[in-house]
C-alpha cells in the first residue's frame, strides 16, 4: 500500500513537473516555427530578388550593347551610305561628269544615260531600286580621268563603276598622245523612279 502511494506521489511530481516543460515547448514552438517558416519565405524571396536583379542588369549590359551596336550602325551608314533619289532628275552623276569635264586636263567629254530598269537588290528579300547606265567617252591626262572616277564614287548617291577602258594613242614618234577613256557608270535610283518619265540622256 506504501509502494502504491509512493508511485501515485511520483507520478504527479512527474505530471507537475513536465506539464510545465510541455506549455514552455508548445509556446516556444508556436513563435519559433512560424519565424522559421518566415524565414525561409523570406530566404527564397531574396533569392528570387537577387535572381531578378541579374537578370535586370544583364539585359540592361545586352541593351547597352545593342545600343553601341546601333550607334557604329549609324556611324557606318554617315561614312559609307548613299541615298537612292526618288526621280531621275534627282541624279548627281550627269551633272557631275559635265563639271569636270570643264576641268584642266580633260580635252574632250561626252556623256550619255541609258534607259531606266528595275532590279533586284542584293541581300534584301524583295528589295529592289532603279538603275541607269551612263557611257562616258573622255580624253585627258591620267590625273584628271582619276579624279572622274573618283568624283563620281564619292557622290552622296549610289554610283558603282561597272567598266573602264584606256587607250593612248601616239601622236609622234616621241610624243605621246592623251589618254582616251571609255567609262560605264551604273547609278542607282528608288524603284518609283523607273516610273518617272525621263528626259532623253545626253
Amino acid at each position: 500500500m506504501k509502494s502504491l502511494i509512493r508511485l501515485r506521489q511520483l507520478t504527479t511530481n512527474q505530471i507537475a513537473t513536465a506539464l510545465p516543460l510541455g506549455l514552455s515547448v508548445c509556446v516556444l514552438a508556436l513563435f519559433t516555427v512560424p519565424n522559421y517558416l518566415k524565414a525561409a519565405s523570406y530566404q527564397r524571396e531574396a533569392v528570387a530578388a537577387e535572381s531578378r536583379a541579374i537578370h535586370a542588369a544583364a539585359r540592361k549590359d545586352g541593351l547597352r550593347l545593342k545600343q553601341q551596336d546601333i550607334d557604329r550602325l549609324r556611324t557606318a551608314l554617315a561614312e559609307r551610305g548613299r541615298r537612292l533619289p526618288a526621280s531621275p532628275d534627282k541624279g548627281e552623276l550627269l551633272g557631275t561628269l559635265g563639271r569636270l569635264g570643264d576641268r584642266k586636263g580633260v580635252m574632250a567629254n561626252e556623256s550619255k544615260s541609258g534607259r531606266m530598269g528595275v532590279v533586284p537588290v542584293p541581300g534584301v528579300t524583295g528589295g529592289k531600286a532603279a538603275r541607269r547606265s551612263v557611257e562616258t567617252q573622255m580624253s585627258g591626262s591620267f590625273d584628271a580621268l582619276f579624279e572622274t572616277l573618283s568624283a563620281a564614287e564619292s557622290l552622296a548617291t549610289l554610283v558603282t563603276v561597272r567598266c573602264v577602258e584606256l587607250t593612248r594613242q601616239a601622236t609622234g614618234q616621241e610624243v605621246i598622245g592623251p589618254i582616251e577613256a571609255h567609262f560605264t557608270f551604273d547609278e542607282y535610283f528608288a524603284e518609283r523612279a523607273a516610273a518617272t518619265p525621263e528626259r532623253d540622256g545626253g
